[in-house]
């Protein structure tokens, strides 16, 4: 598999990431709003992983880029 097709494939996967993150985050702001502050704290912490692991595949992704080049 091609370099520019890895790469598009990561950032795809990032975006998608960051969807399910955001939809969590909206999840704990209803939650808190709901006086329930233990729900929120699992979706803010499943949110954090979720982040996390968003940022690392960006890393990746920058990296194999920029051995493309």
């Amino acid at each position: 598999m091609s370099s520019q097709r890895l790469y598009g494939n990561a950032v795809g996967q990032i975006g998608d990431r960051l969807k399910e993150a955001i939809g969590l985050l909206n999840e704990a702001m209803e939650a808190m709003i709901e006086a329930r502050p233990g729900e929120a704290q699992v979706q803010l912490e499943q949110a954090e992983m979720i982040i996390s692991g968003a940022a690392t595949l960006a890393k990746w992704a920058t990296t194999l880029l920029k051995e493309a080049r």
